[in-house]
């Protein structure tokens, strides 16, 4: 019998959009097969709902880029006259990279089959961060995403390069010459030579600031330490070194400062002789948590005093100073007690960490951890991690001064503020030139004039410096599926250099990594995408700089002022700070 019905196969077909008529005019298009990235599609169980129909719910699709990646006509039946040698049809490739979004970082080897980067797997080889963890594993898919920005946008229209970065430079050159401020806004950098980029912006105009800002801060630690050695990173934390670990609040198994600790811990806990024991006190119930030897639960107004008391507990055994303490349940205190008495066992031996962005909980811990002997050993302030950066009171000041009208133009980049930052889209509405450098059409990019489509990291050249003794290379897998550009050589254009930046990335490597280090050879980063370097640092330590009494009367006002019920904010291991939320393998996580 004849049927009216009519049947679609996507979302895209049923909206008949651009992207989907085209791919029906090419009856032959070779498509991303969805089953490589879904796997098996009845994966749900029992429910009626398939993964195919998750993944259409959601609103993901790949369709513009498999076009974007079949515009040459592929002709399966006919073999090469001349094979590429590092390409074998069915056999995959493996290219050494690194992973880094301003909020997660690891060291990657990238899957490829026919040019087409499938896979991400942890590099084994790397020195720091070689284990992936889920938003790094669904990074791929992201790469697919059709909801990706394809072309250079200015007041809501599309436009081409040449006339966006033309015109968005001769506005940047008279809010500077107005007097009105030029800002730079990103997530954590720890690329030396898109620091140099950035620098080479600055020097272009008189009035410029960089603020660097986190979604998820750290900026209180990072203040912390800034006043203890001078530098303001986070150290490494040695959990090899140690024979007992004590976290307040810290997740340290989940992203705990961009320092990957899972398998450095995994390690350290196989049963038998030399296995650390591990004490959690938390409010939550974290991974960390459920996998300690003894998990102590307190409200998260009473972290800062459980680590005051904790102090009070190793200060008298070590002969320093105790400082008034609020009172904690009896119950509580006692283990306390006991614990303070187990680290006073395992002096050189033990790590204390606290979890919140508080700057009177890290003095504390750090306080706890200089009077039993563990910096150098398993607190290692001689190599700083340079994965968080951002500056809570600088991005305050930037807020003022948009609202007072002091910032003629503003430049985002790898930051989606007007989503994460309250305030921050009434505020940046005051700005005359505002320009987003983005991979999509975000909370931010829609209401600025500029949305500037730069490269996903797997399209993309790069270099890293995790730590101050490691420097890692960043290299695309994949030509770039859209009209985008790095985000580099958009600022290079905006500063007036004629340079693009794969070669401006080589001449630093030259002129700076192997004048220090003539050992190291670009083509031996490319293959191991990670190398050792000499640490540039001499962080000294200066416990003075501490006034506990000041943390110690933080901590008690935080426990007294509590009232009987209290909202505890944390990340969700799957999705993070959020900057992959649409990604359908981490919507199912």
């Amino acid at each position: 019998m004849a049927t009216t019905k009519k049947y679609w196969k996507s979302n895209d077909e049923l909206a008949e959009t651009p992207v989907a008529q085209q791919l029906a005019q090419n009856e032959f298009a070779e498509e991303i097969p969805v089953e490589d990235f879904l796997g098996n599609e009845n994966a749900l169980g029992n429910s009626s709902t398939t993964r195919r129909d998750f993944l259409k719910y959601l609103g993901f699709s790949t369709a513009a880029a498999t076009l974007a990646a079949c515009e040459s006509p592929v002709v399966n039946s006919i073999p090469y006259v001349v094979k590429p040698d590092s390409l074998t049809p069915g056999v995959p490739n493996y290219y050494a990279s690194t992973f880094y979004d301003g909020h997660d970082f690891a060291s990657i080897l990238v899957k490829t089959r026919e040019g087409r980067p499938i896979k991400v797997e942890p590099n084994d080889m790397a020195m720091f961060n070689g284990g992936t963890n889920a938003r790094v594993q669904a990074s791929v898919l992201s790469l697919y995403d059709s909801a990706r920005l394809r072309h250079p946008m200015k007041g809501g229209e599309e436009a081409n390069w040449t006339d966006v970065l033309a015109s968005l430079r001769s506005e940047l050159e008279a809010a500077n010459n107005s007097g009105k401020q030029v800002v730079l806004m990103t997530s954590s950098i720890i690329s030396p030579s898109t620091s140099k980029v950035i620098a080479d912006l600055g020097a272009a105009y008189t009035n410029f600031k960089h603020v660097t800002y986190d979604p998820v801060s750290f900026s209180a630690k990072l203040d912390l330490w800034n006043d203890l050695t001078g530098m303001r990173a986070i150290p490494t934390y040695k959990l090899a070194n140690a024979k007992l670990v004590v976290g307040v609040g810290a997740d340290c198994l989940f992203n705990y400062t961009g320092q990957d600790m899972a398998s450095e811990y995994a390690e350290a806990r196989t049963p038998g002789e030399g296995m650390i024991r591990h004490i959690q006190i938390e409010t939550q119930l974290s991974l960390t948590g459920a996998n300690a030897d003894k998990r102590l639960k307190l409200k998260s107004s009473q972290q800062g005093a459980a680590l005051l008391h904790l102090y009070n507990v190793v200060a008298g055994g070590t002969g320093n100073a105790t400082l008034a303490a609020a009172e904690l349940p009896a119950e509580l205190k006692t283990s306390i007690q006991r614990v303070g008495e187990e680290l006073l066992k395992n002096r050189g031996k033990s790590l204390v960490l606290a979890g919140n962005n508080n700057y009177a909980q890290e003095a504390l811990a750090a306080g706890i951890n200089n009077m039993l002997g563990n910096m150098g050993t398993t607190v290692d302030t001689a190599t700083p991690v340079y994965l968080r950066s951002g500056d809570d009171k600088a991005v305050a000041t930037l807020m003022s001064d948009m609202k007072a009208g002091k910032v003629g133009a503003l430049l985002t980049w790898g930051v989606n503020p007007s989503y994460s930052l309250n305030g921050f889209a009434d505020a940046s509405s005051k700005v005359a030139t505002t320009a987003a450098l983005t991979d999509r059409m975000d909370e931010t990019a829609r209401n600025f004039g500029y949305a500037l489509p730069v490269n996903h990291y797997l399209e993309s050249w790069g270099d890293v410096m995790p730590t101050s003794k490691v420097y890692g290379m960043v290299q695309p897998t994949i030509r770039p599926l859209f009209d985008s550009k790095h985000g580099q050589d958009i600022l290079l254009a905006l500063a007036g250099k004629d340079a693009d930046y794969y070669s401006y990335l080589k001449n630093f490597f030259m002129m700076n990594m192997q004048v220090s280090h003539p050992t190291l050879s670009w083509n031996t980063i490319l293959h191991d995408g990670m190398v050792e370097v000499s640490s540039m640092v001499e962080p000294a330590m200066n416990a003075e700089a501490i006034d506990m009494n000041a943390a110690a009367s933080s901590a008690n006002k935080e426990a007294k002022g509590a009232g009987e019920i209290e909202l505890f904010f944390y990340q969700k291991n799957g999705l993070g700070n959020g900057n992959q939320a649409n990604n359908p393998w981490l919507q199912e996580l």
